[in-house]
């Protein structure tokens, strides 16, 4: 008969059966509460990063998309001492709706700006653009 390991005697006369197996239950549960915190934090990890991709995405395309807004020419600054404020005593321009501190010319306004020049506001009011007259014409070149 082969001899027994002095420590596995020790333990069996120690644990009882019934304790035996309360201490194997316990151990078995502790190890399955480890896998399931290790298995929630790699999800949570995985989680969190893919949410952190999808704010970086939202932010740069919400960067790429904001234009700057287009300023009208018959919008001019309020500044001291411009022609825009010398010419706003004279008639009181629309307030603007697009930016804050900014004023909309009237048509007259806006041609008063450009005393001995010839000009012209061509299209419908609203769409109007402002030419010179004494520019001369852009040349077009014709399609190859």
């Amino acid at each position: 008969m082969m001899n027994s390991d002095p420590k596995d005697t020790l333990l069996k006369e120690l644990l009882s059966g019934r304790e035996l197996e309360e201490l194997r239950a316990s151990t078995l549960n502790h190890g399955l509460d480890l896998a399931r915190r290790r298995r929630r934090y790699r999800r949570a990890t995985r989680m969190s990063g893919f949410a952190a991709f999808v704010l970086a995405a939202a932010v740069l395309v919400s960067m790429l998309v904001r234009t700057t807004p287009t300023v009208d020419p018959r919008i001019m600054v309020d500044h001291p001492g411009t022609a825009a404020t010398d010419l706003a005593a004279t008639a009181p321009p629309v307030p603007s709706r697009e930016l804050p501190g900014l004023r909309r010319l009237t048509d007259d306004q806006l041609l008063a700006l450009f005393p001995g020049r010839p000009v012209a506001l061509i299209g419908r009011p609203g769409d109007q653009k402002l030419v010179f007259l004494d520019q001369p014409a852009p040349t077009i070149s014709p399609l190859h």
